[in-house]
C-alpha cells in the first residue's frame, strides 16, 4: 500500500513505480543493508549522499540531479580471445583494471556479466583464528578501493556467437594519472607476451620499448618491477638467450630483425651470396637498421645541405674475437653523433662496405652528404665513392680530430717580434695562381742579382738616389732576419744601408731637390754619361715589372709587396 494515497498493490515493485511516476519519490525506498563485513550493498552518490541498488541507478542520479553524463561506447567481438585482448588493451591504456564482483547471469539478452573498475568499493576485513577482527596490513601505496562506485564499467553479453559490450569510459570520483599506475596489474595476455619475449633472450629495455609501442609510456615507472615479478612466477631464468648454439641464436636474431624489417644485409659463414659472389663464403656479415635510427636519418636526409657522415670500425669489444663492428654515424642538429646503422663482420674490405652502403641506398637512396670522415685507411672512402658519388668533402676523422683540439686550446698572443718572424713565412698569393707566382720567383731571381751588383758599381749619386727611391717605394727588403721598413714622407734611404745591412753607421738621408728646376737639371746631367743611362733603363724596367710580380722568400731574405705583406 502507498503510504500517501493509500492505494493498494499486489508486488512491491508496482508500489514504487507507482510513487516514482506519481509521487515523484525516488529510491531508495529501502533501508541501506550491509554486508557481514560492514561494506554496503548499494551504489552511494558522493555529491548527495544517497544511495541506489544499482550502477545504471546511479548514473541515471547524476545526470538528472548533477548534470554529469556518463558517455558509452558499443563493441561487438567473434570470440573471447579477441574480447580479452581488447579489454587488455583498455587497461593498459588507460592504468585502470575492470574485474567482476560476481559471475555471469542469464537475462532477456543473453549470458551477462559486469566488469566494474577496479577502484570501486570498500575495502574488505579479514578475521583472525579467535574471530577476533582485523583489519588487513595496509600496502605502502595504500589501498586500490575508493570507498565509493566509479561510474566506469563495462557490461558484456554474449549470445549467437557474439560478444557485444557497452563501456562507460567516463571515470566519476578518481582521477586518471600516476596515483592509479601503482595500483593496476598488468592483464594475462600482457603478461604472457611479456613472458615469450624474455624467453627469447630479448633484453628488458627492447621489452619496455616494445610494450610502450603497443600500450603508451603511463607504466614506465614500474614495468620494470613488473618483469622482475614476471619472471619469478613463470620460474625464468634471467640470463636465458634463444639457444644454447651462438650461430643458431644469431640466426634467430637475424630472423626477428628481418620480421620487424631492420635487418639490411646477413650472410651466414661457410654460405655464399649468389648477388654477391664477391663476399667469400668464409665471411659473416650481418648490416641492420633499428627503426629509431631510420627515422633519425630520415629527418636528417631532408637537408642534406648540412649532412656530415662518420664511418669507422671497431674490434676486440666482446668476447668474440675476430669479428668487427662497423659503424655508419651522422652529426645532429645539436652537434653530437648519432649511430645510424651497424654492420658486423668477419673482415671489414672494400667488397664488404660496398655491399653494406649499396643495401642502405636501397632503402634511403642517394645519401648526398657535404662532409664525410674516416679514418686513414681508404677502404671507407673508396666504397663510399663506389656508392653514392664522389659529391661530397671527404676529410680524414684524425686531422678533424687534431684541428678541433688545437682549437679548443688557442694560442698566446705573440710578440711584434715573433709577428715579424712568422710573417717573414707567409707568401702572398694575392690575384695569382701557382704557375703565375714560379715564373715570377724565376724572373725575379734572374733580375734581382744582376740588379744588385750594378748598384754596387754605381759612381753617379742621383742614380743611386733614384733606385733606392723607387725601392723604398714599391718594396720592403728583408734580409738575414731583419726587416727595413719603407721610409715615411718617400724620403730616399742611402743603399748602402739597405743592401748592405752589416754596416752598423747609418747615413742620414738626404732630402730632396725642393724646386722642379733643380730636378729638371739633375735629370738632364744624368743622361749625359752612357752608364748612368744604363742603369736608369734597369731601374725602369724593374718597376715596369713591379705590378704584376708578389716577392716570395728567397733564399737570402725576403722581399713583401707594396702593402708590406710578407
Amino acid at each position: 500500500m502507498c503510504h500517501i494515497c493509500d492505494k493498494v498493490f499486489t508486488q512491491v515493485s508496482n508500489k514504487r513505480t507507482h510513487e516514482r511516476n506519481i509521487h515523484g519519490v525516488h529510491l531508495p525506498s529501502r533501508p541501506i543493508q550491509y554486508k557481514d563485513d560492514g561494506r554496503s550493498t548499494l551504489v552511494k552518490c558522493k555529491e548527495c549522499n544517497e544511495a541506489y541498488p544499482t550502477l545504471n541507478n546511479y548514473r541515471h542520479h547524476l545526470l538528472v540531479k548533477h548534470d554529469i553524463e556518463t558517455h558509452k561506447t558499443y563493441h561487438e567481438f567473434t570470440s573471447e580471445k579477441e574480447f580479452l585482448a581488447w579489454k587488455g588493451s583498455v587497461e593498459m591504456d588507460v592504468g585502470i583494471n575492470y574485474t567482476t564482483h560476481a559471475g555471469s547471469w542469464k537475462s532477456s539478452e543473453g549470458k551477462k556479466q559486469i566488469f566494474y573498475c577496479r577502484r570501486s568499493g570498500e575495502k574488505s576485513s579479514t578475521k583472525t583464528q579467535d574471530t577476533s577482527e582485523k583489519k588487513c596490513t595496509d600496502k605502502s601505496q595504500g589501498t586500490c578501493k575508493l570507498g565509493l562506485y566509479c561510474t566506469s564499467s563495462m557490461e558484456v553479453v554474449k549470445a549467437d556467437g557474439w560478444i557485444r559490450v557497452t563501456f562507460y569510459t567516463d571515470h566519476h570520483d578518481h582521477e586518471l594519472g600516476f596515483p592509479n599506475l601503482v595500483h593496476m596489474v598488468l592483464p594475462k595476455s600482457e603478461k604472457d607476451r611479456i613472458a615469450g619475449m624474455i624467453m627469447q633472450g630479448i633484453e628488458h629495455h627492447k621489452i619496455l620499448e616494445r610494450v610502450w609501442e603497443t600500450s603508451g609510456r603511463n607504466r614506465t615507472s614500474i614495468l620494470e618491477k613488473d618483469i622482475e615479478n614476471i619472471i619469478a612466477a613463470y620460474g625464468l631464468s634471467v640470463n636465458q638467450s634463444r639457444h644454447s648454439d651462438d650461430s643458431t641464436s644469431v640466426r634467430l636474431i637475424a630472423q626477428d630483425m628481418k620480421d620487424a624489417g631492420e635487418l639490411l644485409y646477413f650472410k651466414d659463414q661457410g654460405q655464399l651470396d649468389p648477388q654477391n659472389t664477391e663476399i667469400p663464403s668464409e665471411e659473416f656479415v650481418l648490416a641492420f637498421m633499428k627503426e629509431e635510427q631510420q627515422l633519425m636519418f630520415s629527418e636528417q636526409l631532408k637537408n642534406t645541405d648540412k649532412l656530415q657522415v662518420c664511418m669507422d670500425s671497431t674490434h676486440c669489444i666482446s668476447q668474440y674475437t675476430g669479428f668487427q663492428l662497423t659503424t655508419l654515424m651522422t652529426i645532429t642538429d645539436l652537434h653530437q653523433g648519432f649511430p645510424v646503422a651497424f654492420l658486423i663482420s668477419s673482415t671489414v674490405n672494400t667488397e664488404i662496405v660496398k655491399v653494406f652502403l649499396d643495401k642502405i641506398k636501397d632503402r634511403m637512396g642517394v645519401v648526398q652528404a657535404q662532409v664525410f670522415m674516416s679514418d686513414d685507411d681508404p677502404l671507407f672512402r673508396n666504397a663510399w665513392y663506389a656508392t653514392m658519388g664522389r659529391k661530397n668533402i671527404c676529410k680524414h676523422i684524425h686531422a678533424v680530430g687534431n684541428f678541433l683540439k688545437n682549437k679548443s686550446h688557442p694560442s698566446k698572443p705573440k710578440s711584434p717580434t715573433e709577428e715579424i718572424e712568422m710573417k717573414q713565412d707567409i707568401v702572398c698569393k694575392e690575384d695569382s695562381t701557382r704557375s703565375q707566382v714560379e715564373e715570377q720567383i724565376t724572373e725575379v731571381k734572374m733580375k734581382l742579382p744582376s740588379l744588385l751588383s750594378e748598384c754596387d758599381e754605381m759612381k753617379d749619386l742621383d742614380s743611386v738616389k733614384a733606385l733606392n727611391n723607387h725601392l723604398s717605394k714599391a718594396y720592403c727588403i728583408v734580409h738575414a732576419g731583419r726587416t727595413y721598413p719603407v721610409q715615411s714622407n718617400n724620403l730616399p734611404v742611402d743603399t748602402s744601408t739597405v743592401l748592405n745591412p752589416s754596416n752598423k753607421n747609418v747615413v742620414k738621408q738626404d732630402r730632396l731637390h725642393s724646386t722642379k728646376k733643380r730636378k729638371q737639371k739633375d735629370e738632364a746631367r744624368s743622361l749625359k754619361k752612357p752608364n748612368v743611362r744604363a742603369r736608369q733603363e734597369i731601374v725602369e724596367s724593374l718597376a715596369k715589372s713591379q705590378s704584376d710580380i708578389s716577392f716570395p722568400i728567397l733564399s737570402t731574405g725576403a722581399i713583401c709587396d707594396e702593402h708590406n705583406y710578407c
